[in-house]
């Protein structure tokens, strides 16, 4: 039992919860495992295929008809395969904490499960250059490590010859690297059949633009099927999307936009109801949540607007923490003898307003 949800409340009538909802227990090969929402990172269901069942449909689809999700299962709806002659760019758009990278990891997972054999998925950190032929020996050399790492010694050989011999050709001058991943291309064809190959990319610095990513997406379309770019801004986002499907890729934009009220009032109901006692004992889906508690935490930022909007990760962590001193105040109360009440078991305003002073001091 988690040592913040004190065993005399987890299955107490007050809260009417097996355990604390956010910090689920899940398996991992085998073992029993927490995931904290506000404290474990992003959800990784290429590692733990029960995160699947902690997504919750946060994001905004911007193609639908190309990508789409997330299902009851957390899995995706739809993922387009790219063309035999297009790769598939998806972009992924976000602040910092907006759940952008449970997204990416949940497409890596979708995208190795829809696979025929496992896919060569690569990272690469771009950086502002007109090289484009560093990018390409960069990728180039990740690509390669890849390949072995995957076991397929044969596949690193050859590519490891043709890098050898585009560099040759170009030298220190301003070539085509388009050239060199169609060459890959063939060479993945020729000695593994049915391998897909998937490049996440994500920028060292933030004033990295469309005018950079365009010419990497490009080179990378001849040897990739995916190549999936996370963007944090999601005007840039937007512009690029615009731009790319003026030429010759396919594109998708999934964007993690920072949560509303009513968008945490419904991840709530959703998350409370899976670790409900007696189901049929509920007079809020919310409980021990009020609705009033969620309209100060979200009043609190918004300023001259009625209520404000916040990372899906800020949430989370205020949500955890003033669940967990209910928690603890429900549990001093018991120890002292003091008789519980339906009301004085929720989570109010009143609740809500104290921690947040608590917090700004």
């Amino acid at each position: 039992m988690p040592a913040d949800f004190p065993e005399e409340l987890s299955a107490h009538s007050a809260f009417n919860l097996v355990m604390n909802p956010f910090e689920p227990v899940v398996r991992i090969n085998g073992q029993e495992a927490r995931y904290r929402y506000s404290g474990s990172g992003p959800l990784k269901p290429q590692e733990c295929a029960e995160h699947l069942l902690l997504y919750f449909n946060i994001y905004d689809w911007k193609d639908e008809h190309k990508l789409k999700g997330i299902g009851a299962d957390g899995r995706l709806i739809v993922l387009q395969r790219p063309n035999d002659d297009r790769s598939m760019v998806i972009l992924i758009s976000g602040f910092r904490g907006s759940g952008r990278t449970s997204a990416l990891n949940l497409l890596k997972y979708e995208i190795a499960a829809r696979s025929l054999r496992p896919p060569i998925a690569i990272e690469y950190n771009a950086t502002i250059t007109a090289n484009q032929n560093q990018h390409a020996r960069e990728i180039a050399l990740i690509l390669l490590r890849a390949v072995r790492r995957a076991g397929l010694d044969p596949l690193a050989g050859r590519l490891a010859e043709t890098q050898k011999d585009w560099a040759a050709a170009v030298g220190d001058n301003a070539g085509s690297p388009e050239t060199l991943f169609a060459m890959f291309k063939d060479d993945i064809a020729d000695l593994a059949s049915g391998l897909s190959v998937v490049i996440t990319l994500d920028a060292q610095d933030h004033k990295v633009t469309s005018d950079v990513w365009r010419p990497i997406c490009r080179m990378l379309s001849r040897v990739a099927d995916f190549v999936i770019v996370s963007l944090s801004d999601h005007d840039q986002a937007q512009h690029f999307r615009n731009n790319l499907e003026l030429g010759e890729f396919q594109v998708a934009w999934v964007d993690a936009p920072k949560v509303t009220k009513d968008r945490i009032m419904q991840f709530l109901s959703h998350r409370l109801s899976k670790e409900r006692v007696e189901p049929a004992r509920v007079h809020s889906p919310l409980s021990p949540f009020t609705p009033e508690a969620l309209q100060v935490l979200f009043r609190a930022i918004g300023g001259n607007k009625a209520e404000g909007t916040m990372p899906i990760a800020v949430a989370m962590s205020r949500l955890t923490d003033v669940f967990r001193h209910k928690a603890q105040a429900l549990l001093q109360d018991i120890k002292n003898g003091v008789a519980l009440t339906v009301d004085s078991v929720q989570i109010s305003g009143q609740d809500m307003e104290k921690y947040l002073d608590d917090l700004a001091r």
